[in-house]
């Protein structure tokens, strides 16, 4: 199993988990989605960006995200714009924090596409781009998984509340 962290000061780390299926692994129940963790890894001397998780604690489960549909729909889609934007291991402390703050604010709330386009401009701003929708258009043509998301969100939100 291939599990991708985001830390505060590692960036998005990959890492191999083995046995993690396994009915007797030591990380059942430690691998949900959107949890806080502190973990171990051992770093591979390779060109490769991919490192073995040995071990993890589990800090906080942040289940409210999971407990409905546009939660976690929402929550994956900020996780495939930080895929497509950031440098595997790149420090990035200040996107880290607004991550946070998001996913805190959707296990608490009710999604709104207002979020989501809040989210889209602080991440925009932290990157040094003045421009969102050249920006956002552009993820949109290089990065496919992060568009169908988006359209499922915005056909999700749209639906239910206004715009906002």
């Amino acid at each position: 199993m291939i599990v991708h962290w985001f830390g505060k000061r590692s960036g998005i780390v990959k890492t191999t988990v083995k046995g993690a299926k396994g009915k007797k692994s030591a990380y059942a129940g430690k691998l949900e989605l959107f949890s806080m963790c502190e973990i171990q890894i051992m770093y591979k001397n390779t060109a490769s960006d991919l490192h073995s998780l040995i071990g993890v604690e589990m800090l906080g489960h942040m289940s409210g995200i999971r407990t409905s549909y546009q939660k976690l729909l929402v929550a994956s889609y900020f996780s495939s714009l930080l895929e497509y934007w950031l440098n595997p291991e790149q420090e990035a402390s200040d996107i880290y924090d607004l991550f946070l703050r998001a996913l805190d604010y959707i296990e608490q709330k009710e999604v709104a596409w207002k979020g989501v386009t809040h989210f889209e401009k602080e991440l925009s701003r932290l990157l040094g781009y003045s421009t969102l929708k050249i920006e956002v258009q552009k993820i949109y043509r290089e990065s496919p998984r992060s568009l169908e998301l988006r359209n499922k969100l915005e056909v999700q939100l749209r639906g239910k509340l206004k715009k906002g």
